[in-house]
């Protein structure tokens, strides 16, 4: 487990923290999803208290950006949105081809029931065609 954390925490300083003196990372970027995945779910642990105090230094030696980017993660899935809607023609989502996606579609149709999405959201999605009512496949 230490050694991928220490392949990963490495793989951030020699090309992203060189290149722009931050690791502030997302797929619209360009990286990887799992590579954001892993570095959100740094993240994740940080403010849940999981980190160990080691892998806290490794990462802050780094300027690791510790706070969430709710428009870069919008940006990002929104993006995977669209890529999925150009393949498939829906915003139907089917959870066996990419679950991160579902969840986000459920909890964006979960905040719109209740009037909390962001209107500037509900225009883009609606571009899509966006079936607001629709249970996930």
């Amino acid at each position: 487990m230490k050694s991928g954390f220490m392949n990963i925490s490495n793989s951030v300083g020699s090309w992203h923290h060189l290149q722009h003196n931050n690791t502030v990372i997302s797929q619209s970027s360009g990286y990887n999803s799992d590579f954001v995945y892993w570095v959100e779910m740094q993240k994740k642990d940080y403010n849940a208290r999981k980190l160990t105090q080691g892998k806290i230094d490794l990462l802050n030696d780094l300027n690791f950006d510790w706070t969430p980017d709710p428009a870069a993660r919008w940006e990002d899935v929104y993006e995977q949105l669209s890529q999925y809607h150009d393949r498939f023609g829906s915003t139907l989502i089917n959870t066996y081809i990419n679950k991160d996606l579902g969840m986000w579609i459920s909890e964006l149709r979960a905040l719109y029931s209740k009037g909390n999405l962001d209107p500037t959201w509900v225009t883009r999605l609606n571009q899509l065609k966006f079936d607001w009512k629709a249970e996930d496949v």
